[in-house]
């Protein structure tokens, strides 16, 4: 009498467990890259708001739009536009907050208003963004309200 021999089809268990380690592996070796990534991301999109927000109060000021000065309020993690001669006196009822990565910190000027008609500033500005992978971006906005960065 001949048996037969059958063979199961499946993985065994240090198969499973083997592939299981190697993606752990790939896994642990990727999510220092993610944050990285992340992190120059939040870095990006920070210096395209403050940019943007930057410009919409020098249109607003330049409009003359409620007769007032406009500005930009730069803090960890918010940008403000606001209305007003400076940042504790504004009209916290004309405000714009853009929220931003709470892994971007800002140095520098952080305080930028523009003279109502003309849209210029007194001197100068810079801002300093930094991200938590040690990169920086710096804007520079002239007296006569352009940024380079």
């Amino acid at each position: 009498m001949k048996t037969r021999t059958q063979k199961k089809a499946g993985f065994s268990l240090i198969e499973l467990l083997l592939s299981v380690a190697i993606i752990a592996m790939i896994g642990a070796m990727g999510a220092p890259l993610y944050q990285a990534f992340q992190n120059r991301n939040d870095l990006y999109i920070a210096a395209l708001l403050s940019t943007q927000n930057l410009r919409r109060a020098q249109v607003l000021s330049q409009a003359s739009e409620g007769d007032s000065d406009w500005g930009v309020h730069l803090e960890t993690g918010l940008i403000t536009l606001f209305k007003g001669s400076d940042y504790d006196s504004r009209d916290t009822d004309y405000d714009e907050r853009s929220n931003i990565g709470q892994s971007v910190s800002i140095t520098g000027d952080t305080e930028i208003i523009f003279s109502k008609h003309f849209g210029t500033l007194n001197s100068n500005k810079n801002i300093v963004l930094n991200s938590l992978n040690n990169e920086t971006k710096t804007l520079q906005i002239n007296q006569k309200g352009m940024i380079e960065y």
